[in-house]
C-alpha cells in the first residue's frame, strides 16, 4: 500500500510547463548532441520504465541538466516530470512501429495481389485461341508488375472496392491486350470465385509513377 500511495502522489504533482520543457530539451541534447543512449521502452515483449537499469545514465543526466537550470526544482515534480517524458517517447515509438507493420502489410498484400493478377494473365495468354505463338510470346514478355497499373483500395458504406489508376505513358495497344486477359480470365471463373473477388474501377486520377526504362523489346508497351 505504501508503494501505491508514493506513486499515486507522484501522479498527483503538478509539473509546470518550464520543467517539462526543460526535460524535453535536455532529452533532445544529450542523446542528439552528447551521445548518451536514447532510452530503451521494450526488452523484447518486457516494457522498461525510465528507471531500469538500462535507462538509468540518461535518465541521471537529463535530471542534472534540468536542476543545472532550475535549481530549486522539487524532486518529486522532476522525477514525475521526466517519468511522463519517458511515457510519451514510448508511447510515440509504438505508434511508430505499429504503423510501419501495418505499412509493411498493406504493401505486401498490394503486392500479393497484383503478383497473382500478373500470373492469371499470363495463364490466360496461353488460352488466346486466336493469337499464334509470335504473338503469345511477345505479350508474355512484356508481362511486368511495373507496366501494370497502380490499385488502391477504398471502402464505402455498401462494399470495398479496387480503385485502378491509369498509367499515361502506357500505349492504348498494350492496355487493350490487358483488358483483354482480364475479360477472359473473369469468364472463366465460378460464380462463388466472382462474388469473393474485389470489384475494380477505373479512377480519374492517373499514377504519379514514373515511365519505366524503356527495354528495346518493349517499346511497343509504350504511347508514343
Amino acid at each position: 500500500m505504501k508503494g501505491k500511495g508514493k506513486k499515486s502522489e507522484q501522479e498527483n504533482f503538478h509539473v509546470p510547463p518550464k520543467i517539462r520543457t526543460a526535460v524535453h530539451d535536455a532529452y533532445k541534447q544529450l542523446v542528439e548532441e552528447d551521445d548518451y543512449a536514447a532510452w530503451q521502452t521494450k526488452l523484447g515483449d518486457n516494457k522498461l520504465k525510465v528507471s531500469s537499469e538500462v535507462n538509468k545514465a540518461t535518465t541521471q543526466a537529463v535530471k542534472q541538466f534540468v536542476k543545472g537550470l532550475y535549481h530549486d526544482v522539487q524532486d518529486g515534480i522532476l522525477q514525475t516530470a521526466v517519468a511522463r517524458y519517458f511515457e510519451s517517447v514510448a508511447q510515440k515509438e509504438h505508434k511508430e512501429k505499429t504503423g510501419k507493420i501495418e505499412q509493411h502489410k498493406a504493401k505486401m498484400l498490394h503486392y500479393s495481389r497484383r503478383k497473382r493478377k500478373l500470373q492469371w494473365r499470363m495463364a490466360m495468354v496461353e488460352k488466346k485461341t486466336g493469337w499464334d505463338e509470335a504473338k503469345k510470346r511477345r505479350i508474355s514478355n512484356a508481362l511486368e508488375l511495373c507496366y501494370m497499373s497502380s490499385e488502391e483500395e477504398n471502402n464505402s458504406d455498401d462494399e470495398t472496392f479496387l480503385k485502378t489508376k491509369p498509367l499515361s505513358w502506357r500505349s492504348e495497344e498494350y492496355t487493350k491486350i490487358l483488358e483483354e486477359l482480364d475479360t477472359k480470365y473473369e469468364r472463366s471463373m465460378s460464380n462463388r470465385s466472382k462474388r469473393q473477388m474485389l470489384k475494380r474501377v477505373k479512377g480519374d486520377m492517373p499514377s504519379m509513377r514514373p515511365k519505366p526504362i524503356v527495354k528495346k523489346e518493349h517499346e511497343w508497351v509504350f504511347a508514343q
